[in-house]
C-alpha cells in the first residue's frame, strides 16, 4: 500500500502558505474535499493484514471541517460525543492534520516519539524516552498547534514544483490511551484516484521499552 505521490509538507513556511490559502487552486488540494464516496457505507477507516504482523489502514479524511477518529486497541473508527475529554480514541485525522490523544488535543494522555530513519521492519521495543505530546502554537511560522506528527519536520514534505505531499522516512511509536505501544510509518496521502485526504500508514504492537 504505497504511492510516491502520498504524503504533505516540510518547512514551516509552506505550512503557513498552506493556512492562508497562498497555493490557491493547487495546495488547495490539501485542505479542501474533492468530493468520492466514503468507503463501506459510511465507514472511513479501511485496514487490511499486511501479513508480517502489521496493519495497513487508510483512512478517508477528506472532509475539511470532519475528524476521523481511530482506537488503535480496537482498529475501529469511534464517534465521541467530546473528543476534548473522551479516551474513546487515539488518533484523529483531517486532511493531512493528525492529532493524538493528548496534551492540547485530548485527555487521553497520548505520547508520540519519532525516529527518523528507523527500520520498522526491525523494531521490536517502544524507545524510553524522545516522547511529546500536542502542543499549542509556537512562536513559529505557521498558524497551526504543534501537533506531535508535525515535530521534527513534519510526517511529509510538500513539493512547491510539482505540488504534491511526499511521506517522510520515520516511524512513529505511540503510547496509546491504555498505555499500549504501537509502532507506525505513514505511506501515503493519496487514494488509487490521485485524490488527497486519505492518509494511509502500516502499524504494529511493540513491546514497552
Amino acid at each position: 500500500m504505497s504511492d510516491a505521490r502520498w504524503s504533505t509538507r516540510t518547512s514551516a513556511a509552506v505550512a503557513l502558505a498552506l493556512a492562508m490559502g497562498l497555493f490557491a487552486g493547487c495546495a488547495g488540494d490539501l485542505r479542501r474535499d474533492r468530493g468520492g464516496g466514503v468507503a463501506g457505507g459510511g465507514d472511513r477507516v479501511e485496514s487490511m493484514d499486511g501479513g508480517d504482523g502489521s496493519i495497513h489502514t487508510r483512512i478517508d479524511a477528506t472532509k475539511s471541517d470532519l475528524w476521523v477518529y481511530l482506537d488503535l486497541e480496537t482498529n475501529a473508527e469511534v464517534f465521541p460525543a467530546v473528543p476534548g475529554t473522551s479516551t474513546a480514541w487515539d488518533l484523529g485525522f483531517q486532511r493531512f492534520k493528525i492529532i493524538t490523544n493528548g496534551g492540547i488535543s485530548g485527555a487521553g494522555g497520548m505520547e508520540v516519539a519519532a525516529l527518523p530513519g528507523a527500520s520498522f521492519d526491525e523494531m521490536t521495543h517502544a524507545p524510553p524516552s524522545g516522547y511529546l505530546v500536542d502542543q499549542p502554537d509556537s512562536a513559529d511560522e505557521d498558524p497551526d498547534p504543534d501537533y506531535a506528527f508535525l515535530a521534527n519536520g513534519a510526517w511529509y514534505t510538500y513539493n512547491l514544483s510539482t505540488h504534491t505531499v511526499q511521506v517522510r522516512d520515520i516511524v512513529y511509536v505511540v503510547k496509546t490511551v491504555e498505555s499500549g505501544f504501537f509502532k507506525l510509518q505513514m505511506t501515503a496521502y493519496y487514494d488509487d484516484a490521485g485524490t488527497g485526504g486519505h492518509p494511509a500508514f502500516r502499524w504494529a504492537p511493540v513491546q514497552a521499552p
